[in-house]
């Protein structure tokens, strides 16, 4: 996960901790580099000790050793010697003169001494005793004889408390503490930069998401909605410029329907102006008709009547038709729904009115690859969308005869009604059309008393609201068919997935 996807309080956090870890992190790795400066040039522990306290002299780390070699007399084996001759090797590091014995036969001297001559003397000089030190003007004597183990120790050599100068060296101790100082402020300096680039780097992550933030807020009030709104985080800001982008896009998507809805409005005032426009015109003209005279004979008079009163019908109808879509588009048509066995309904209307389409010239034959087809729907409904498909296809029949084929099948879910005629057909390019208010293949609008264009616009309108799917593609070799997808009810579509 990188550094800018996490969440701004844990970022925050991350560079308080390495403020304050670096530095301490730095000093350590300093003084360790002070002692490993230390081992790299072979000072044991006693020239540490020394080099850190000069005013103690040599006494401390001699005292340090003699104490470690009686320790480890008392618990010396055979195995175990390079352990005294490391102590006496410090020890002679000092000046001193070291011999051990072992059943009285020396086991280890300071080279170029006689042992026997180092027992003699540390014995003469060191008090009485196990372990007794001698300190004086004429140097130290350590003489000591193991209980436990049997060794003998003798140590003896020069005072080694003060230099001939009388002053202790204190260079070593200033260095120590200087390069501690050192290290002090160093850490000091790096917790500084530290700091520093870290507020820089959280000011750069927070500040330019920041900005693209409010350029972001700024296009979409200056109603820019085409400019995508790419988040490169996923911390709070982050989060922040995803939720500014699907604002965008809901955004986007209300001003297309919107700028859709406001194109229909315009096409169906200026379709339904239309429309009216020839009834009133016929309407106007047969009452001048015969208000002036025209109509001078009875027969004539009647005549005029009978046009006036089928524009008017044709008004009243088209007044019904638009009443309705307005209701549909609001939603304040009441859906009554039933569950219906489609295959058996398509059956009993195409029964029904099969004579009355054959007298029309339309010939209509129906089946089905499923016994029943269970659907949720309101079945006045769908009798209004089964008319205004036969209609549609009686009023686009090539000749005085035409031919539908319904036929009904289930794919998965749902169920699909298909409504095939062999009619004039429509362009493709005018297949979605269809289903527009006021839509009609009479480019001119001039046989108004053929159809308002709202048909299939309501029959949309209908299957939508039953949570059905409608569109159109050529028939072949000409023609058009209409399919109608409705959701199948649990338990059928659960029966036929069995099969």
């Amino acid at each position: 996960m990188r550094l800018k996807d996490l969440p701004i309080r844990k970022r925050l956090l991350v560079a308080n901790y390495l403020t304050i870890l670096v530095p301490v992190l730095c000093f350590a790795l300093f003084s360790v580099g002070i002692f490993w400066a230390f081992e790299m040039e072979n000072i044991n522990r006693v020239s540490v000790i020394s080099f850190m306290w000069p005013e103690s002299g040599p006494t401390l780390p001699i005292q340090f050793e003699l104490t470690r070699l009686r320790v480890r007399m008392d618990k010396w084996h055979t195995n175990k010697e390079e352990s005294l001759t490391l102590i006496a090797d410090h020890l002679e590091d000092q000046g001193l003169k070291v011999a051990l014995f072992n059943g009285g036969k020396p086991m280890y001297v300071t080279e170029h001494q006689d042992p026997y001559g180092i027992r003699e003397e540390a014995v003469l000089s060191a008090p009485s005793g196990r372990g007794g030190v001698a300190w004086g003007e004429k140097g130290i004597a350590f003489h000591y004889v193991s209980s436990v183990t049997g060794l003998e120790a003798a140590v003896v050599g020069a005072d080694p408390l003060v230099e001939a100068s009388d002053v202790f060296a204190m260079h070593s101790k200033d260095l120590f503490k200087s390069s501690f100082v050192g290290a002090f402020f160093l850490g000091l300096l790096i917790a500084g930069l530290t700091a520093l680039t870290l507020s820089r780097v959280i000011a750069y992550q927070l500040l330019k998401p920041l900005q693209q933030l409010r350029q972001a807020a700024g296009q979409i009030s200056q109603g820019d909605l085409d400019t995508p709104i790419v988040a490169n985080s996923h911390d709070e800001i982050g989060e922040t410029l995803e939720a500014f982008e699907v604002a965008r896009l809901e955004l986007k998507e209300a001003r297309k329907k919107r700028d859709e809805y406001d194109k229909n409005r315009k096409e169906l005032l200026a379709g339904i102006a239309h429309d009216l426009a020839t009834p009133l015109t016929k309407i106007q003209g047969y009452a001048s008709g015969l208000q002036d005279g025209i109509a001078d004979t009875p027969e004539k008079q009647q005549r005029y009547l009978h046009k006036i009163t089928d524009a008017t019908e044709n008004m009243a109808k088209l007044n019904q038709t638009l009443f309705l879509f307005s209701k549909l588009d609001l939603h304040q048509v009441p859906f009554h729904y039933q569950v219906v066995d489609i295959v058996k309904a398509l059956g009993e209307y195409v029964a029904d009115q099969q004579d009355a389409l054959q007298q029309q010239g339309m010939a209509v034959t129906f089946a089905s690859s499923v016994p029943s087809a269970l659907v949720n729907i309101d079945m006045d409904q769908f009798d209004r969308v089964l008319q205004n498909i036969v209609s549609n296809c009686l009023k686009y029949k090539l000749g005085d005869r035409g031919r539908l084929d319904i036929s009904v099948r289930d794919v998965g879910r749902n169920v699909k009604l298909t409504f095939a005629d062999q009619g004039q057909g429509v362009p493709e390019d005018q297949m979605e059309k269809i289903f527009e208010s006021f839509y009609r293949t009479d480019k001119a609008r001039s046989h108004v008393a053929n159809g308002s264009g709202l048909g299939l616009a309501i029959t949309r309108k209908i299957v939508e609201t039953m949570n059905g799917k409608i569109w159109a593609e050529p028939t072949d070799p000409h023609g058009l068919t209409v399919y109608i997808e409705l959701p199948l009810e649990e338990q059928e579509y659960g029966n036929h997935t069995d099969h």
